[in-house]
């Protein structure tokens, strides 16, 4: 322990008084423990931001299914040109899986078959980041009963594997037919 001493001037009449503080000096196994703290936490807390971007990386793959076998659906054959995208979005078995899904759950509306509507439907989707399907719309209409059906089957649509540009899950419209034949 150090001492130090203050000195002041207590009153007109000229006393001096000395004061005593006592200051604490570290020895050099306290000093020792302070720096092992603070190097584990230091450790810590670079070990959870590693962690917490690993996490945030594989956050869309881990939503998948990892029994299914994701292949890549390519919206637009390219023709000799190039794509901005550079890994299109991926369908549980591809377009072997599309075809599965519409041509086990599409419904001839029991209406449409007594009006003797047929003809082909065309819908547009997006695959958004997140891998889940939206903005749905119907690009190319027959009629409402079938319009209404061929929405119906691309909602039933399980997630996909976004598609990836410049490293960065991004949004890809896809169009898709629905070929309605009585």
């Amino acid at each position: 322990m150090l001492k130090h001493a203050k000195y002041h001037i207590q009153s007109r009449w000229g006393t001096i008084q000395k004061k005593e503080t006592e200051k604490f000096k570290l020895n050099s196994n306290q000093i020792e423990i302070k720096k092992r703290i603070m190097k584990s936490t230091l450790i810590l807390i670079i070990a959870m931001l590693i962690s917490s971007w690993s996490y945030a990386q594989n956050q869309t793959s881990n939503d998948l299914d990892v029994d299914k076998n994701y292949e890549e659906v390519v919206a637009v054959k390219n023709q000799g040109g190039f794509s901005l995208v550079e890994s299109w979005a991926k369908y549980p078995n591809g377009e072997k899986g599309i075809t599965e899904l519409i041509t086990d759950n599409l419904k001839y509306p029991e209406k449409a078959v007594k009006k003797k509507i047929e003809g082909i439907v065309t819908i547009k989707y997006v695959v958004q980041v997140d891998g889940t399907v939206g903005e749905i719309e119907v690009t190319k209409s027959v009629h409402p009963l079938l319009d209404n059906e061929a929405i119906r089957v691309i909602r039933l649509m399980e997630k996909w594997e976004p598609s990836i540009q410049r490293g960065k899950a991004v949004k890809t419209a896809y169009n898709q037919d629905f070929k309605f034949e009585l």
